[in-house]
């Protein structure tokens, strides 16, 4: 019987022995070792005969760079010898004695009871796993059960623009004052990235303005009061659709992480055997193609549980304005940067096509997404094809593909005319809907979905002539967390359902809390953390199952704009709201200041807006 090698694993610090058993002809185990120095090594499916391991590689890296020894016990007797650091051995015998490098014997391999020790003196402690053969067949181990914070690991996954994105030499998102960062980012129209770009890490900071930073330090916290194992933060290229990065992986300047071999690897560690998938914003996209695909694999069994927080889950229509106008888009952590360059980049971007209203968006909201004045003359055409409003999915398709011919691209620079939409680029978003709107979870896996509340949101584009231009205004609502409506933040089929009340929390919060930084509230902690402990979500002061009571939102603004200035407000104890006048306001890259309490600047390409 042979033992091959399939593939290297790393786990560092750790020692993990894992086995999956199989009948002959598919015996499968996997050895991977930890603290003073690692093997490798895996059965493949035709069993175990008498050549041994083979393909060994001995990783000292945590060894200070030492020679090691890997012995082996078999019954008490210790078998083993030397082995140079970072050397690969073809053949690694595990049979009376060990021999390396070739040697052959007709010997099977005993049974018994093995072990695997690394630089072992006085009494032998099998540290790096253990295992039995019988009858020449390897036998299951059973795991020690867990008996103390029998959590799962968690990976989390970010939202759009949530991770760092490099090329070789340079950092392009975020980007830099007076760069082409943005630009760089492009794709071609087919959607494939123009440059190479490489993943980095989650966005913690943004420019000063805290993104996923103090989340981090819950997580680490966590992991520090041993509440759990590990915890991950997965990094990936937010322009591609989320079935793309699940398809293809994440290109690193280490390499290329498979999603799948990501999750599986967090499971091996965690004290379940599962993991807790944490999701913000897109990242809940991302979660559900993930779970998709291991259910696919048959391998759904590796997700405990799932929360999503803030995730456009049929679109949401910010994102319609973002495309379309630049809006929103411009204003990243704080700061507004070129709307011109980063509605020509979308226009490729798959996943900004992903974050558009759906068609079971327009089953679940009633309003009008898009508004046509009946006075606006230069609309004519516009209201003979689509009517006084769009409220289908049908409609806005159409209006945003051009309707054949009926409405054409503006200038580049003239961001008050909407851009004209890829039909292909809107087919593939609605196929993904399609797929994943009325997706059903897995019944063992735990679905948490969360939607923020009380601050403004864009529900609606309204076209009209603005001083004496054809142009547009948006429409908000309360119900939303700055980014996302309610609807689709809430829209599986699944019980545990809340409502986050941003207004209230931020009107006692030091923190000034919106759908960028869902996850640094204490109130979306604290949640995390009973999920994750398996323990019943209570409700408290700013979270309820119920929607909140609407606050009127006309009683909240304080000042709009549409022209071409610079806005700001001050209140009584001169807290100020708005552009900041104190910055060089001809650069490309504007800080904005949101100090006075409960007050939220928003800025389009036609307008500005203080609530």
């Amino acid at each position: 019987m042979k033992i091959t090698m399939h593939h290297f694993k790393k786990i560092l610090g750790l020692v993990i022995f894992a086995l999956i058993f199989a009948f002959p002809p598919s015996v499968v185990a996997t050895v991977y070792t930890g603290p003073t120095g690692i093997i490798f090594s895996d059965f493949d499916e035709v069993g175990l005969p008498s050549t041994g391991f083979k393909d060994i590689l001995v990783d000292c890296s945590v060894n200070n760079g030492r020679d090691v020894n890997i012995n082996s016990l078999k019954d008490g007797s210790i078998l083993g010898g030397g082995h140079g650091c970072d050397d690969r051995y073809d053949n690694f015998w595990m049979q009376d004695n060990m021999v390396v490098n070739g040697v052959s014997t007709d010997e099977q391999i005993a049974d018994g009871h093995y072990c695997i020790f690394i630089n072992g003196v006085g009494a032998p402690v099998c540290t790096h796993g253990e295992f039995d053969i019988l009858d020449g067949l390897l036998v299951p181990q059973n795991p020690e059960p867990c008996t103390e914070n029998c959590f799962s690991n968690v990976l989390f996954l970010p939202g759009i623009k949530g991770s760092v994105l490099k090329t070789e030499s340079d950092t392009l998102w975020p980007p830099t004052a007076l760069s082409d960062d943005v630009g760089e980012l492009a794709l071609t129209v087919g959607g494939e990235s123009v440059n190479e770009i490489f993943t980095d890490e989650i966005l913690n900071e943004f420019y000063g303005t805290e993104i996923y930073g103090p989340f981090s330090q819950f997580m680490d916290g966590l992991v520090a009061d041993e509440t759990i194992q590990e915890w991950q933060p997965l990094a990936y290229d937010w322009r591609f659709s989320p079935e793309r990065v699940v398809e293809d992986g994440i290109k690193t300047s280490n390499g290329t992480i498979d999603v799948m071999e990501r999750i599986e690897t967090l499971a091996e560690s965690s004290r379940t055997g599962k993991v807790t998938i944490v999701a913000h914003s897109m990242g809940g996209l991302l979660g559900k193609a993930v779970i998709k695909k291991l259910e696919d694999e048959g391998k759904e069994n590796l997700i405990d549980s799932f929360i999503m927080v803030g995730t456009p889950q049929l679109g949401t229509p910010q994102a319609v304005g973002a495309i379309l106008h630049g809006d929103g888009e411009s204003i990243a952590a704080g700061f507004i940067t070129s709307a011109v360059t980063i509605r020509s980049v979308a226009q490729n971007m798959p996943s900004a096509y992903v974050l558009l209203p759906s068609p079971k968006y327009f089953d679940e909201v009633e309003d009008p997404l898009i508004v046509f004045d009946p006075e606006a003359s230069f609309m004519d055409g516009w209201r003979s094809m689509w009517g006084n409003f769009i409220n289908t999915y049908s409609g806005f398709a159409s209006f945003t593909t051009g309707g054949s011919g009926t409405r054409e691209n503006p200038d580049e620079n003239v961001l008050r005319m909407p851009e004209v939409l890829q039909p292909e680029m809107i087919d593939d978003a609605n196929q993904f809907h399609n797929e994943y709107d009325n997706y059903q979870f897995p019944e063992h896996i735990r679905v948490v979905q969360v939607a923020g509340w009380g601050s403004p949101t864009v529900k609606a584009i309204e076209y009209k002539m603005n001083h004496g231009l054809s142009g547009y205004e948006v429409l908000f609502t309360r119900e939303g967390d700055r980014t996302v409506v309610y609807p689709s933040a809430i829209s599986s089929g699944t019980d545990e359902k809340y409502f986050f009340n941003i207004f209230d929390f931020n009107d006692v919060s030091e923190i000034d809390i919106q759908h960028r930084n869902l996850l640094n509230a204490n109130t979306i902690q604290n949640l995390i953390k009973l999920m994750v402990k398996k323990e019943s979500i209570v409700e408290e002061i700013f979270l309820s199952n119920a929607k909140p009571s609407l606050d009127d939102l006309e009683d909240q603004l304080l000042v709009s704009s549409y022209s071409p200035i610079i806005m700001g407000a001050y209140d009584q104890p001169g807290n100020f709201t708005g552009i900041d006048l104190n910055q060089d306001l001809s650069a490309d890259i504007l800080s904005i200041t949101e100090d006075i309490p409960g007050s939220t600047f928003l800025y389009t390409s036609e307008s500005q807006h203080i609530f």
